[in-house]
């Protein structure tokens, strides 16, 4: 099924099919070995098939469009004050991080179908700063027109320590309209306390769209 489809219905009425679709979709990206810091990139001359896989098509954005500010665990609590009222899904990916990058179109879709139902969707990348510019040129390809935030903390074990992230990339989490965090997400939970796995985003995100 291609990704325009999915997209089609509209508001909360579709909210069975979508969640199933998306589940589906999300499925995809996880992985039952998460993403760590360590593993940038795969050896010269080979490709994984996570990486031959194509993305949904996205619309390129104008370079004045796509914002990224450098920022921490505060800054990214001052962006969540700024949608009191929205649901928030936060993204947490990196560029090393090849499921991350199928994932974050996927997510960008989802914002703009629901943006009317007040969900706001915020990206945090998990790269060095002196990368920006290469994050900043994906965020270009992908129309990533939210707020973006690259972690002041680089692409080590560090930033997943400081964001308080387990068990690897990708990585998301669920805040409902009074900023309370109530749920997060990834690829594999197993043992993680509090944390669900990729495929129980949607049905939790309809939950909170629809209190």
């Amino acid at each position: 099924m291609r990704w325009a489809q999915i997209w089609r219905w509209s508001g909360l009425a579709g909210a069975a099919a979508l969640a199933a679709a998306l589940a589906a979709a999300l499925a995809g990206c996880g992985s039952s070995s998460p993403v760590q810091p360590t593993e940038r990139t795969s050896p010269a001359g080979s490709s994984t098939a996570a990486e031959r896989a194509e993305p949904p098509a996205t619309t390129p954005a104008a370079d004045a469009d796509v914002t990224l500010m450098e920022g921490d665990a505060a800054a990214l609590e001052r962006l969540l004050s700024q949608h009191a009222g929205k649901v928030v899904l936060v993204d947490f990916w990196a560029t090393w991080c090849v499921p991350c990058k199928q994932g974050l179109p996927k997510i960008l879709a989802l914002g703009a179908e629901h943006g009317r139902d007040n969900l706001a969707v915020i990206s945090v990348s998990l790269d060095d700063p002196s990368q920006s510019e290469e994050v900043r040129a994906f965020l270009r390809s992908v129309g990533a027109t939210i707020p973006n935030v690259i972690s002041t903390w680089g692409a080590g074990t560090e930033s997943m320590e400081r964001f308080g992230i387990v068990g690897g990339l990708p990585y998301y989490r669920l805040y409902d309209r009074r900023g309370q965090m109530r749920f997060q997400f990834a690829g594999d939970p197993a043992g993680l306390s509090d944390v669900d796995p990729l495929d129980q985003l949607p049905a939790r995100l309809i939950e909170l769209l629809g209190e």
